[in-house]
């Protein structure tokens, strides 16, 4: 996932970036996170565009609540209290990647071709 795909997904628990200071190997990424809107500003693509590894995306995905539904080949965020089986964050990137996690955010629901519910 790359970073901008991660500050991303983390709007709606800004606390969770903050997780990347729980390893050495991440601490690089806290400076990106707390200069994130001069980066933005300067549209540094180099940092912008970074893929994160897969274990530092997870870490921080853990605190993020989002919930997230399956039906039709479509993921969707979901509503409170829905009766469907829902995943969390770190499911949902697990079973289809950080692009698509936060297509979803972005635009509310993204297909997924060849999906088996």
């Amino acid at each position: 996932m790359k970073f901008w795909e991660l500050l991303s997904l983390a709007r709606t628990a800004p606390e969770a970036m903050g997780r990347l200071g729980d390893s050495p190997a991440w601490t690089e990424y806290v400076g990106w996170w707390h200069d994130r809107d001069a980066l933005i500003r300067a549209r540094d693509r180099a940092k912008l565009d970074h893929e994160l590894p897969d274990e530092a995306c997870r870490h921080v995905l853990e605190a993020v609540p989002n919930r997230y539904w399956i039906a039709d080949g479509t993921v969707r965020r979901t509503r409170e209290g829905t009766p469907e089986p829902t995943y969390s964050a770190v499911e949902t990137f697990d079973r289809f990647g950080g692009s698509l996690l936060e297509e979803v955010e972005e635009r509310g629901s993204a297909r997924v071709p060849d999906l088996d519910d």
